[in-house]
């Protein structure tokens, strides 16, 4: 962990610049504090500072790193699952994993010819960042599909797809829901199609974005001036895909993909 600066500005956290942090180390609140209201002694795990979102990240950091210190030292592999499913066997020696997991980013909206209109991005998915305590030669269930990815007790869903355009435009698709790890982030649902209208009287389709996932923004928008276009794919995991506009096809979405780091 490196030394964590108060920002300039910021009244919530005063951070003592020339402390280095060890293992097992909370974030001290003076007790005089008068912003956070907190009570004599209160740390990020104690009473009185359930207000303020700095103060859930650093506590949520600061357990993931007592997490994996404490358990193992060292970098000893990783690996990529992807499409499908299986039991992921833990290596020997190997009594922590740290998971990272997306479900599959949401499919573009399509537009129907013969209308300026564009289609709905899809929408992001979930994502879940956790760390297991484990034994060597563990089975942990594990899969990757359209309807999320999970890893042992740890799910994200994945984004729902973009609505498609004709006569109205087509709305974007919800973001997909994570659950059961210690971090969770549901996705961003996608946006709507739009048409526009120039100062010169003319219209133009812009297809929806596809929503974000956790480590990726949204996907390009595409727009249609006189010719069909099809929606930008997904191309980081768990991101949506664009909406096609002037009868073209929906982008597809981001990959699934859990990520385990032992």
């Amino acid at each position: 962990m490196v030394d964590v600066a108060n920002p300039f500005w910021s009244t919530y956290l005063q951070a003592n610049n020339a402390y280095t942090w060890a293992n097992g180390d909370v974030y001290e609140i003076n007790a005089q504090d008068d912003v956070e209201g907190a009570a004599t002694g209160a740390s990020f795990s104690g009473i009185g500072v359930s207000n303020q979102p700095h103060q859930f990240l650093l506590n949520k950091v600061q357990w993931l790193y007592n997490r994996i210190s404490g358990i193992s030292t060292g970098l000893h592999g990783l690996q990529n699952l992807t499409f499908g499913s299986g039991n992921f066997i833990v290596p020997a020696g190997i009594t922590a994993l740290l998971v990272i997991g997306w479900g599959y980013g949401g499919q573009g909206g399509y537009s129907t010819g013969g209308y300026i209109t564009g289609g709905g991005g899809g929408g992001g998915a979930g994502c879940f960042i956790d760390v297991l305590t484990v034994t060597p030669a563990q089975s942990i269930a594990w899969s990757v599909g359209g309807g999320g990815s999970a890893f042992g007790p740890d799910t994200a869903t994945s984004g729902g797809p973009g609505n498609a355009a004709g006569f109205t435009q087509g709305l974007g698709g919800y973001g997909g829901a994570a659950g059961g790890a210690a971090i969770v982030f549901p996705g961003t649902g996608g946006e709507f199609g739009r048409t526009i209208l120039d100062t010169g009287g003319h219209q133009f389709a812009i297809g929806g974005e596809g929503g974000a996932s956790f480590g990726c923004g949204h996907s390009h928008f595409t727009w249609f001036g006189g010719g069909a276009s099809n929606g930008q794919n997904g191309i980081y995991p768990g991101q949506g895909g664009g909406g096609g506009v002037g009868g073209g096809a929906g982008g597809a979405g981001g990959p699934g993909m859990i990520v385990v780091i032992y």
